[in-house]
């Protein structure tokens, strides 16, 4: 899951930058994009025989503790909730989608005049994230899920931290049962702010 978040990341800055330099960061050339990218990935995954070997059997058999329940419950709520509201809090409507919007009629990432800095000088990567979904999609309907996805990483991640500090399962599965619980966590999962993407950055690279 890490390496796949690391390369995830990597190919959407590098995409952006790119398409930004060449003037052309519209819908056509990202969904090509992607389009080559999940097709080249079908076939390396067939070649190492990857659908053929995913046991479903072995599913069946796991059984969760009360915690583990309490995770995947508030995992599917805050999933829900990025699926069915769009962006509505007042950061994504006075930076962070405002400036997507200019970088889509742009065709690229460069400065732009605003009257708001925000658009300007904070670190641009999660709205990179989003700016390939609204393009995918042609609209924000996907855009709350890059902090959605961020929160599900850390749950992650912090219990890979847990186990590294010799803790037991038992324990892994309530570091990870702090993490999903967090108030300020389970706002902004559903929503267009950075703070959870730094967050994986950050658990990521203790990790």
């Amino acid at each position: 899951l890490i390496y796949f978040t690391l390369l995830l990341y990597l190919l959407v800055f590098l995409s952006t930058e790119i398409f930004s330099l060449l003037n052309i960061l519209n819908v056509f050339s990202v969904r090509i994009f992607w389009l080559v990218i999940l097709f080249f990935s079908i076939l390396f995954l067939r070649k190492k025989n990857f659908f053929e070997n995913i046991n479903f059997k072995v599913l069946r058999n796991i059984s969760l503790s009360k915690e583990s329940y309490i995770i995947i419950f508030i995992l599917l709520i805050t999933f829900i909730n990025s699926i069915i509201y769009s962006p509505n809090t007042l950061d994504a409507m006075t930076y962070h989608m405002t400036k997507i919007m200019h970088w889509i009629q742009n065709g690229n990432v460069n400065f732009y005049p605003t009257n708001d800095l925000r658009e300007l000088i904070l670190a641009p990567l999660s709205e990179y994230m989003v700016l390939n979904l609204y393009l995918i999609t042609g609209g924000d309907y996907l855009s709350n899920l890059v902090q959605w996805y961020s929160m599900f990483v850390c749950c992650v991640t912090v219990s890979l931290i847990s186990n590294e500090l010799k803790l037991d399962l038992k324990y892994q599965v309530f570091s990870s049962l702090f993490v999903v619980t967090l108030p300020m966590g389970i706002l902004q999962s559903s929503s267009t702010q950075t703070d959870y993407v730094t967050s994986m950055w950050l658990t990521m690279m203790v990790f």
